[in-house]
């Protein structure tokens, strides 16, 4: 017998006895030496993908619901406006159609042409980065910086020194 079990023999013995005291020193004796639990690699590889998995219905359920209850204010919103509009109703609910309709025409082909200039333009991008790359690019680069940064030291060193004007005389345009 392994020695929880002897320790948790004699608290219930002393808790039988009526032992206040050596009962109570008995029984944190008996959770003193139970051994530690440890969940397994594979329970907590488990807790925490359902946790993941209820989370992610959650969030689903969320957006149906939303939906669901969009969907039915919308339906509303056309009962009560049907209903309000009586017989002229029929006349309005087909011009809104034919209206919503006939404008998805040209805000498709804006979006076609949209995304034809966006696809130019990555690669117009595509092909500067491609010359910019380029072992030759790199040494002209380097030297047009070599060459403003004596450009700039020499701008700093005229306008350091001191210059004197003489007169200019009278301005002539």
């Amino acid at each position: 017998m392994s020695r929880w079990h002897s320790l948790t023999d004699d608290w219930l013995s002393s808790e039988h006895l009526n032992h206040e005291g050596s009962a109570h020193e008995a029984f944190s004796r008996v959770f003193a030496a139970l051994p530690a639990v440890e969940p397994s690699e594979d329970f907590v590889r488990r807790a925490v993908q359902m946790a993941w998995q209820a989370q992610a219905r959650r969030r689903r359920v969320t957006v149906y619901a939303a939906f669901a209850a969009s969907l039915l204010g919308a339906a509303a919103a056309g009962v009560a406006a049907y209903g309000l509009l009586g017989e002229t109703s029929g006349r309005l609910l087909a011009t809104i159609a034919t209206t919503a309709v006939s404008s998805t025409g040209p805000l498709l082909l804006a979006v076609t042409i949209a995304i034809d200039w966006w696809a130019a333009m990555t690669h117009v991008g595509s092909l500067i980065a491609g010359v910019v790359g380029l072992p030759q690019s790199a040494a002209v680069l380097r030297a047009m910086e070599v060459a403003g940064g004596g450009a700039l030291y020499a701008l700093h060193r005229l306008l350091r020194a001191e210059s004197g004007f003489r007169d200019p005389g009278p301005l002539c345009l």
